[in-house]
């Protein structure tokens, strides 16, 4: 009984716990660094890659569903909506998601993946669902500012009516000039381009092709600035060429692992060994301190020499 109250037995059971949360920790962080290629740096497929890595399709766990919804989005930045609209028609939305503005992204970009393939009731029927997923109690007020902005802008893309393309165009430059993201900023400058050249303000739209060609990166948006070609046709084609995920292992997954099992052996050791056991059933008060200390001491030590040696 002793031995279980033992400090030192509670040290290291917090040593092998805190070696899982910096696990999470340093895998929570690997994920936005991934996002961050795609979203500060337009790196598309290598942020595809690294997630292609993660992603478990069988999984129904709420942070696969999440990545899932990611990766479609940078699906469609990269000009592959039949895999996007594969990727997320895999979830019913209202079974498995529980938040507003998951379920606003799920939606939503099915919307975007039916309306640039042609099939334009499809889109419309899946904006209203992502309007009324942006309307759900469940959805965080940080959020809904920017998202609400997004699905107006989306309104009045499908709606195509000539009207408010005027509108429309103000909302687009707003967000191509304050976004944070990069991405963001090239894909409303994308759709601004299209509103302008259909309008006859070809003028207007060069400073934003010229965004698009500097700062596209991979992202379908600068091909076709690069070719010059702004039509729906472009973005088909580009969705019909073959394509598939080399997916990049992240290298720091399996040393952590290793890490955790050496953990979980020494304090194992540490607990079960016959010798320290008897000691400090025999002679709590004398032994358990200097047991205690030099263990202690000899972990770092063992620890040290593994990490740096």
């Amino acid at each position: 009984v002793f031995a279980l109250l033992d400090f030192g037995f509670f040290i290291q059971l917090s040593w092998v716990l805190a070696c899982g949360v910096v696990f999470y920790m340093i895998s929570n962080t690997r994920v936005k660094n991934i996002y961050m290629y795609a979203t500060e740096k337009c790196e598309i497929e290598k942020a595809l890659n690294h997630l292609y890595a993660l992603y478990k399709p069988k999984s129904r766990n709420d942070a696969q569903r999440y990545n899932a919804g990611n990766m479609s989005t940078f699906l469609i930045k990269y000009g592959k909506l039949g895999a996007a609209l594969k990727l997320l028609l895999q979830y019913d939305p209202e079974k498995y998601l529980k938040r507003g503005d998951f379920k606003f992204v799920y939606y939503n970009n099915i919307s975007i993946c039916y309306y640039h393939l042609g099939k334009t009731d499809d889109a419309v029927m899946y904006s209203k669902l992502a309007k009324d997923a942006l309307n759900s109690p469940r959805f965080p007020k940080k959020e809904y500012e920017h998202l609400e902005k997004v699905y107006r802008i989306w309104e009045l893309i499908i709606a195509d009516s000539g009207e408010n393309w005027q509108q429309l165009s103000d909302l687009l430059k707003d967000m191509a000039a304050t976004e944070n993201a990069l991405l963001n900023r090239v894909t409303a400058s994308y759709s601004l381009i299209t509103v302008l050249l259909k309008h006859g303000e070809a003028d207007e739209a060069k400073p934003y092709i010229e965004l698009i060609k500097n700062y596209g990166g991979d992202t379908v948006y600068a091909m076709a600035a690069e070719q010059n070609d702004f039509s729906p046709e472009f973005l088909q084609k580009i969705n019909d060429e073959p394509w598939e995920p080399s997916p990049i292992k992240p290298k720091y997954r399996k040393t952590l692992i290793i890490s955790l099992v050496i953990a979980a052996i020494l304090w194992l050791l540490y607990f079960y060994n016959p010798t320290v056991s008897f000691y400090i059933r025999t002679n709590p008060v004398t032994h358990t301190q200097t047991l205690r200390g030099s263990y202690i001491n000899s972990l770092v030590d063992d620890l040290y020499h593994l990490i740096f040696k």
